[in-house]
């Protein structure tokens, strides 16, 4: 089960890099390096939270 929570991890980040979900991007899934709001920096938002409980859920079947 390890092995498949963090191959899902890894294909989570590769497919944030395609669709631009990083602190670069107009919706961002986490705070960039030097956030503009009161969080710190790489943190996930609610968006990114949620797209990897789903990711980790899906990866275990549920």
């Amino acid at each position: 089960m390890r092995h498949t929570v963090v191959g899902t991890g890894r294909d989570q980040a590769q497919r944030m890099q395609r669709r631009r979900d990083d602190g670069c991007s107009s919706a961002p899934w986490i705070s960039g390096l030097f956030p503009t709001s009161p969080t710190l920096p790489l943190h996930p938002y609610a968006t990114g939270e949620r797209a990897m409980a789903d990711a980790v859920l899906s990866a275990l079947g549920r």
